[in-house]
């Protein structure tokens, strides 16, 4: 694949990137992953056996989340009004 199927105009660009899953009601963030990425609209491809891996760390961090790093971040609803 040489070309973006969602713009038709990107060129990919091999690269490793961070990339958030969701395990259930677990959100692991994934990081160094190698990725194709568009270079027009930023979409992110990944081979087979790639997204395999991806699956089985995010059960893993899931089930076994104090061997890994933690990082807060903030919950926000989105209806509401943040103050100008």
């Amino acid at each position: 694949m040489k070309e973006c199927i969602y713009c038709h105009g990107g060129h990919l660009k091999e690269t490793l990137v961070d990339f958030d899953f969701w395990w259930g009601e677990r959100l692991v963030l994934l990081k160094g992953v190698p990725a194709l990425v568009c270079e027009g609209c930023g979409e992110k491809y990944f081979r087979p056996d790639v997204s395999e891996k991806m699956k089985a760390l995010a059960k893993d961090a899931a089930q076994h989340e104090s061997k890994y790093e933690k990082i807060n971040v903030p919950v926000v609803p989105f209806g509401e009004t943040v103050a100008a």
